[in-house]
């Protein structure tokens, strides 16, 4: 939060993967996620892309 990045957290389907709009500095996370003991580096991984500047909707 003090880089300015905003969270959501979603009920999807476990299937659908956790995002990042990189434009909006918004992480987008599935609470559903198929196995929950990866939401820890699902998490991480969509912070890096907004760390790295990328742009658009990565996943």
């Amino acid at each position: 939060m003090s880089q300015g990045i905003k969270c959501l957290l979603e009920k999807n389907d476990p299937n659908v993967p956790c995002k990042a709009d990189c434009d909006n500095k918004t992480i987008i996370i599935n609470m559903n996620w198929k196995n929950q003991k990866e939401l820890p580096f699902k998490i991480g991984h969509v912070i890096g892309h907004i760390a790295n500047g990328d742009h658009g909707v990565q996943i």
